[in-house]
């Protein structure tokens, strides 16, 4: 099974492929668009990981939740 995993909205964002229990591709956002701590992915760096991992089966999002309340909290949302 490949897994896309995903990381961004706060600093350093990030990709990483795995298949079968094993890490076949992992990058940061930083080394594709050259700036320090983004929190944005990019499209060179999902591409890369597209080429190097394939079609993934599944993708996965990774969130804080605790973060996530309180940035909730602080816009008014929760």
């Amino acid at each position: 099974m490949k897994i896309l995993g995903l990381s961004a909205l706060f600093h350093d964002a990030s990709a990483a492929f795995i298949e079968d229990e094993k890490i076949v591709w992992a990058g940061h956002a930083e080394r594709y668009d050259g700036k320090k701590l983004t929190k944005h992915l990019n499209s060179d760096l999902i591409d890369e990981g597209l080429r190097r991992g394939g079609r993934p089966d599944i993708i996965a999002w990774y969130e804080n939740p605790w973060k996530k309340k309180v940035r909730q909290l602080y816009a008014g949302e929760y």
